[in-house]
């Protein structure tokens, strides 16, 4: 559903009619996951004179995926035909993929609109799966896909190019450059932030979205959710009735319903600094403990006062905290309440902790999702030792040459909690962190999935003879806390205690 962005909307006709006057720019769209940047696409896409598609390129894995991709939609989209080489060489299939737009233009004798969504994930798979075949490094590839880009955008006056992203700018930023730091990609496009709705539009949006729901409710989701689209949503349509509702919401959290949107905000806020994510959660569940003062955090944290302020800067400047001077002393809040709450009841509380991904249910999840994320492009050899240590005995040695990990809306799709596409094919992961055994059980209803799957155990129950026996009959690999300590160990990853 779309609720009022016309300020948005307002920058992006601005932006396409500086390009009908010869400014050959295309526009960035960045924002957090869930906040509406693609229905904000598509309903440009809607209003405008002109015809136009949007491509969404986070499937994309091999210059092939991309021709593929670009042509299908296109011809579905224009409701036309073109023709597509059989070239096998990869940069050439990626230099075509780019070309598409232009040459249906050109066939209609049109100007039309191209958006690609999540264009980043161009940058990031591609390079490592032509690296891995032996086209070059990483870094040279994917700086040759830049300037692609760049020439197509401001070379033609017949597309109108929207690039968008859920990655940091800091890292759009850094990805944007060649090996010599100097800007490739960005100084041809205008930059569009999106973030949260406003509270007005916020209210309007849950109304719309449940007619059950009375004005001050609707006010009070507005409030609550801090105007992200997506919790918006979820809440909106969960709820029935006008009564208990603060009741409901804390149930919803409590039963993980709003995690998958904390977890995309942590993802996104976080990939902003250069500071560990784990040392910056750290720091939320303090403050969401009403430790509320650099004085008060570092005591909680057992660190110095110097290290608490700059964290809790950093978090100011991250927008997920806010700041306020009382009697003197400044005081820090979670911008979203519902946040506070969430970090309460789904983050185990804990002053001794190394780190808050070694606690249960979605943050062990979440650490295990970055772990992989870190090792990408990396090789990682694990041997097993003759007790077990590493995976219990279920298979000698594991190698993996990660090429990307799976986001969630994917993981959610084979049922699992997190994955990864290694160059022998996809790996789903299952992650069992609680006080119970691994059982045959739980083992044998990981067999029952169809694909390849890693049960990762990071819980303090024992992993039972039958359970390993089971996992060795249908091939499921069980990686143990010290298999993990290890993978984290040889990446130079955050390492659980």
């Amino acid at each position: 559903m779309f609720v009022d962005r016309e300020e948005e909307l307002g920058k992006l006709f601005k932006y396409l009619r500086l390009w009908e006057k010869g400014n050959l720019k295309g526009v960035l769209i960045y924002g957090l996951r869930r906040v509406g940047k693609t229905r904000l696409i598509e309903e440009f896409i809607k209003r405008a004179k002109y015809r136009g598609a949007r491509l969404d390129a986070s499937w994309i894995s091999t210059p092939r995926d991309m021709l593929k991709l670009f042509s299908k939609k296109l011809m579905n989209a224009f409701d036309t035909e073109i023709s597509v080489s059989r070239e096998e060489d990869p940069i050439f299939q990626i230099e075509e993929a780019l070309s598409l737009p232009e040459k249906i233009a050109k066939k209609l004798d049109e100007r039309i609109i191209i958006a690609i969504d999540e264009f980043h994930s161009m940058l990031e798979t591609i390079p490592v799966h032509l690296s891995k075949a032996g086209y070059g490094k990483a870094d040279d590839i994917r700086e040759r896909i830049l300037w692609l880009i760049r020439d197509k955008i401001q070379s033609t006056d017949k597309v109108f190019w929207i690039l968008s992203t859920s990655i940091s700018f800091t890292l759009i930023k850094e990805r944007s450059k060649d090996k010599k730091g100097r800007d490739v990609l960005l100084s041809t496009l205008n930059l569009l932030k999106v973030g949260p709705l406003k509270k007005s539009d916020a209210k309007k949006l849950a109304m719309a979205l449940n007619s059950e729901l009375s004005e001050s409710n609707a006010e009070l989701i507005a409030e609550l959710t801090g105007g992200i689209p997506r919790l918006i949503e979820v809440i909106a349509s969960e709820l029935r009735g006008n009564k208990d509702i603060l009741n409901k919401i804390h149930k919803m959290i409590e039963e993980g319903k709003l995690d998958e949107v904390f977890e995309a905000i942590l993802n996104f806020m976080t990939d902003f600094s250069r500071r560990e994510r784990i040392l910056l959660i750290r720091v939320l569940k303090a403050v969401s403990e009403d430790n509320r003062t650099v004085k008060d955090v570092a005591n909680y944290l057992g660190m110095d006062r110097q290290s608490a302020y700059l964290l809790l800067e950093e978090l100011v400047r991250l927008d997920l905290l806010v700041k306020e001077k009382v009697n003197k002393i400044v005081k820090y809040e979670i911008r979203y309440p519902l946040m506070k709450y969430w970090l309460n009841l789904r983050v185990e509380p804990t002053k001794t902790m190394d780190i808050v991904f070694s606690t249960l249910g979605i943050t062990a999840e979440s650490y295990i999702r970055e772990l992989f994320n870190h090792c990408i492009g990396r090789e990682i050899t694990i041997w097993d030792d003759s007790k077990g240590t590493f995976l219990a005995g279920t298979s000698e040695v594991i190698k993996l040459k990660i090429i990307r990990t799976l986001d969630l809306d994917e993981i959610r799709k084979y049922n699992a909690d997190a994955g990864i596409v290694t160059e022998e094919g996809l790996i789903l992961i299952e992650v069992k962190a609680k006080e119970k055994d691994i059982t045959k059980e739980i083992v044998a209803r990981i067999c029952r999935r169809e694909g390849k799957w890693f049960l990762i155990h990071l819980g303090t129950g024992e992993i039972t003879k039958p359970a390993v026996a089971e996992a060795i009959k249908c091939g499921v690999v069980i990686i143990t806390r010290e298999g993990v300590k290890l993978i984290a160990k040889k990446t130079d990853f955050p390492i659980i205690p």
